[in-house]
């Protein structure tokens, strides 16, 4: 079984080795630093915009404005904070730590009502649904923080994920420190939120403290989706509980779903109570993806009527088939489709802006919600479309109208219909 184990997690890496691109630099479109003091890279940062990553330049420059933030929520609003120590803005891991506290000290980023630890993926990705939800709900009243441990997928950081609890915990005591020095009305409400690997690297730094771990250090809300199977601390909160029941909430605030629909079960005033949220869609395959599926039958492939919702029905478990099978799974799950949020699996962008309202405690009315699910589908279409138009744009000549032409192939296929090169300049605008 061993040599089994080694040949899949080979296989897992040889073609996700494929799938990897250049993490290190910024795209075309994001080669400009930011004009806002409050944001890494700007005016006065500690960190240069030459030390960004492709996903810590992303994130940086779509910071919201507060124009945009008021023609949405109908309501004045103030300019975010976002900091990032990229991977490459120092050598090792407590340098990072101390170059992202320095900047969270230098944009007065406790200052603000809410601040937000983010734990990225691997290659570095901060879901933007999440932050832009979060800049929404509180006007802009907010700072958003993220340290990174590796610019290549998920899959290929899986060695990352003990350096990337450590300096997540050494931003973290960094944080603790600073928050009780406060007085506790000078402190703003301390929320995490995690995706995918980044759930894994986050959640471990409460490793053997159970439930005890985010609220012995005051940590007032998480948010993680997406976790995955190997993840111990999960399994420490999840104890002996059978798959075939919804769980209840528990232990302590904790809620631990099986699907999206045992999130949506809960009464209003269970889900008012759950403060740290591990949602998982019962489809995706990252939370149930391991080794062991190539020895160990998983209780999610137990009898048809004691499946969790989402688990195949009328399917068995076979060593290693079910492995490859469960592996071809999550590359399917990781293509979500611009500005469509609907299509379960890995995607969770559907679900994310209710949960960061109700479990950070954020306060709008369902019009503005609309409007915010609306604002963050065209926003994100709209940089898709913007990074690789520009990407085609910036194509050597006698290769840039093939370029532009699988573009526009790729956005028609985005929006559901044809498109012209008019209509893609228009879109990336």
């Amino acid at each position: 079984f061993s040599t089994l184990a080694a040949a899949g997690w080979g296989a897992v890496t040889l073609v996700n080795r494929k799938l990897a691109v250049g993490g290190n630099a910024a795209d075309d479109s994001n080669a400009a630093a930011p004009d806002l003091p409050e944001v890494t890279g700007g005016p006065g940062s500690l960190v240069g915009w030459d030390k960004q990553t492709r996903e810590s330049s992303r994130w940086l420059r779509e910071v919201l404005r507060p124009e945009q933030i008021s023609a949405v929520m109908g309501e004045p609003a103030k300019q975010p904070i976002r900091v990032y120590a990229s991977l490459q803005s120092a050598g090792g891991e407590q340098e990072r730590a101390d170059l992202l506290l320095a900047e969270i000290d230098r944009t007065g980023a406790l200052d603000r009502s809410v601040f937000a630890l983010f734990s990225p993926t691997g290659s570095g990705y901060v879901n933007y649904v999440a932050t832009e939800t979060l800049e929404y709900l509180t006007r802009g009243d907010c700072a958003s923080a993220c340290i990174q441990y590796s610019v290549l997928p998920s899959a290929l950081s899986l060695n990352r994920v003990h350096m990337g609890t450590r300096q997540t915990r050494l931003v973290m005591n960094g944080l603790i420190q600073r928050l009780l020095a406060r007085p506790a009305d000078a402190r703003p409400k301390f929320v995490l939120f995690g995706e995918s690997l980044g759930s894994q690297v986050s959640q471990e730094m409460f490793r053997g403290q159970g439930i005890t771990g985010p609220a012995g250090i005051s940590l007032d809300a998480a948010v993680w989706i997406g976790t995955p199977n190997a993840t111990k601390w999960r399994d420490e909160l999840w104890g002996d509980r059978s798959v075939a029941q919804a769980p209840d909430v528990g232990p302590g605030a904790a809620f631990l779903p099986r699907a999206i629909r045992d999130w949506r079960g809960l009464s209003a005033e269970q889900r008012a109570g759950v403060r740290y949220l591990l949602l998982n869609n019962g489809d995706d395959p990252i939370p149930k993806f391991g080794p062991t599926l190539l020895w160990r039958q998983p209780d999610w492939l137990g009898p048809d009527a004691q499946r969790p919702p989402g688990a195949p029905r009328g399917t068995s478990w076979q060593p290693v088939v079910t492995f490859f099978a469960t592996f071809l799974d999550m590359q399917n799950a990781l293509s979500p489709t611009p500005g469509v949020f609907d299509e379960g699996g890995h995607d969770y962008r559907r679900e994310t802006p209710q949960a960061v309202r109700q479990v950070f405690g954020l306060e709008a009315s369902d019009e503005q919600m609309a409007r915010i699910q609306a604002s963050l589908r065209d926003r994100e279409l709209h940089f898709e479309v913007q990074r690789d138009w520009a990407a085609a744009q910036a194509a050597p000549e006698d290769k840039r109208a093939e370029s532009e032409a699988k573009v526009e192939k790729r956005v028609a296929g985005w929006v559901g219909h044809d498109v012209t090169p008019e209509d893609v300049d228009k879109l990336a605008e």
